[in-house]
């Protein structure tokens, strides 16, 4: 194709939520129907039209939950009330109950909103680059909705296509036809469309039936008119209470382009792969220490992808490693480095330490020493500690926010090959400071105390910080250089509610302090600009679209998403950021030195069924 690929640093942000089709198109092609897009944008309507998803229905008993009513409590819960009354009263008042909790079956509702194209003389030449734009439109409409969106022509009743990949907007460009769209062919989408009609959404008529019979059956209308002027004509909007815009033609080399299909180009390598298994949107992608792989939990099975990822502006595309454990086994605590995928698996009786050179299986210890709540998705922090050798110490932090430590067995020392040390208590933060040891942050009063671990399981200070009672979490960020981290943040609440970063340098002096509402999901650290001693919050907004970095008095968008972020990380170096969107896509970005500029390193879409190599 003629047209060259447009890097996607390069497309300016009013336009990121149309990312995915606009990322196909040349420059010239972007800059002139980006204009279109903003301006017909607010002629959508307010979506009034959307099907309501059913509410989910009980099948059963079948999860457990530490919430419920008392009906459902664990026959194991009432025989402590009776052998112990003292500690299920103490269970009770710290939720610790376990109940049976029913399992949701939602009805399949497949929520539709579909489009119906007048392809016929009337609509072709400039009214046909429109039919572009409100394509593009309808589909991230359709996405804000949770709906799939269809297209059909009009003179081919009943014929539905699914919008979901550029060859489409190709299909439907090429069926363009010397057929008129009758009143018969109207009236018979009218029957196919008819309100009745279920998990039918908006329907939306384009550039045909201009008389009332003509549209009847639609919900919302497009009717575009070319005047003898450099202008376009669009009626668009709800069938009560169209609204007129006037549109400047596009020049004529885009536009000739972009009628006939030369906007395509071959996917980039990030574009292009797919991994052979779903992707767990509940579980956050890893990085490994290095930043230099990433690996992601597969749902429905015990296995993980890890991929190796490109420097930016590499050619070679490393191909995914699939890892799978034992199906028996629960993954408790995971860690990703080089080729390797490894953690701390469990049975009921057992820990395994799968793929952890130095340790060996252990039995499990009570769960007043190592606490793992049943139910909760995610791995717990993890940290290798080198202790010479193939040996290495793991350090833990367990639902009870318990620092663990198994340290590395002594060759020829049996009495060395003991369970878990505790280290500390009130631990919110872990850090691999170096191969040989870690930093960790723990609550201690009103301060939060950093302190360094190493391999044997020894503890020292290395500063206190000044917080508050109300302190919820803290951050580390950096890569592994003399004193470990360059950076760390200690969140707390204000007395109006709001969140509270404050953001501290490596020798632990305060250097920033920024405040955000709660429903900002706090990600990580991140590097954004050109100034290596200069970090920020990445959060995820509570639209759960927007990754921003906020700083002191700042905020720069670093991301739009055109679906939902389920889940997201940043690399300890914070140049690098792993996202899990609604849609089971994984999307790796490298952050430049512009803090709206990022690189895409990888692009991976989970599907199908995975094998362990």
């Amino acid at each position: 194709m003629s047209a060259t690929p447009v890097a996607p640093p390069s497309l300016p942000l009013p336009l990121q939520p149309w990312r995915q089709w606009l990322e196909g198109f040349d420059a010239e092609i972007v800059a002139a129907l980006g204009e279109w897009l903003l301006r017909l944008a607010p002629l959508l309507g307010n979506g009034s039209a959307r099907v309501q998803a059913p509410s989910p229905e009980p099948d059963g008993l079948g999860e457990l939950a530490s919430r419920g009513q008392y009906q459902r409590l664990l026959l194991s819960e009432w025989g402590l009330a009776d052998l112990a009354p003292d500690e299920f009263l103490r269970r009770a008042a710290n939720g610790e109950h376990l109940f049976l909790a029913p399992t949701p079956i939602r009805p399949r509702s497949d929520p539709r909103m579909v489009v119906v194209f007048d392809a016929g003389p009337a609509q072709w030449g400039d009214a046909r680059l429109v039919h572009v734009a409100l394509w593009i439109l309808l589909w991230r409409h359709a996405q804000t909705q949770r709906a799939q969106l269809q297209w059909g022509l009009a003179h081919l009743p009943g014929e539905l296509h699914a919008v979901e990949a550029p060859q489409d907007l190709l299909k439907m460009l090429r069926g363009r036809t010397h057929a008129v769209a009758e009143a018969s062919h109207w009236l018979a989408w009218h029957a196919v469309l008819q309100p009745s009609s279920p998990h039918i959404g908006e329907r939306w008529c384009i550039g045909g039936g201009q008389g009332v019979s003509g549209d009847a059956g639609f919900t919302h209308a497009a009717r575009i008119h070319t005047g003898w002027d450099a202008q376009l004509q669009v009626r668009m909007g709800p069938r009560a209470a169209l609204r007129t815009l006037a549109l400047p033609r596009l020049a004529a080399a885009p536009a000739a382009r972009l009628l006939a299909g030369e906007f395509l180009h071959r996917p980039a390598r990030a574009d292009s792969s797919s991994a052979k298994g779903r992707f767990s949107l509940r579980q956050p992608p890893l990085f490994s220490p290095n930043g230099r792989s990433v690996a992601v939990a597969l749902a429905g099975r015990n296995g993980a992808f890890q991929l190796r990822l490109p420097e930016p502006g590499q050619r070679k595309v490393h191909a995914g490693r699939y890892h799978e454990w034992a199906a028996q086994s629960q993954m408790l605590a995971a860690t990703t480095w080089d080729k390797v995928f490894g953690g701390i698996t469990c049975d009921a009786d057992h820990l395994y330490f799968w793929k952890l050179q130095g340790q060996s299986t252990q039995p499990r210890p009570e769960p007043e020493v190592f606490t793992v709540r049943p139910g909760v998705p995610q791995w717990l922090p993890i940290a290798l500690l080198y202790a010479g050798g193939k040996r290495h110490s793991v350090a833990v932090i367990d639902h009870a926010r318990q620092l663990l430590v198994w340290p590395a067995p002594i060759p020829g020392d049996p009495a060395s090959k003991r369970g878990p040390l505790r280290v500390a208590g009130d631990v919110l933060a872990l850090h691999q400071a170096n191969p040989q040891g870690v930093v960790y942050a723990r609550v201690e009063g009103i301060y939060v105390g950093v302190h360094q671990l190493d391999s044997r399981g020894n503890s020292s200070p290395r500063a206190r910080l000044l917080a508050t009672d109300r302190t919820r979490a803290v951050w580390f960020g950096g890569t592994q250089r003399g004193s470990g981290f360059q950076t760390c943040c200690v969140e707390h609440r204000d007395l109006d509610g709001l969140c509270v970063l404050t953001l501290y340098d490596a020798g632990c002096g305060q250097v920033g302090l920024a405040k955000l509402p709660v429903d900002w999901k706090r990600i990580g650290l991140i590097q954004a600009g050109n100034n290596e001693g200069v970090w920020q919050m990445l959060v995820l907004r509570a639209d759960r679209r927007t990754l921003v970095a906020v700083g002191t008095g700042t905020q720069t968008v670093i991301h739009t998403s055109s679906d939902d972020i389920m889940a997201a990380s940043v690399s300890d170096c914070g140049r690098r950021i792993a996202i899990l969107g609604m849609g089971g896509e994984l999307l790796v970005l490298a952050l430049g030195t512009d803090p709206e500029a990022h690189t895409v390193l990888a692009r991976v879409r989970g599907t199908g069924d995975a094998h362990a190599t």
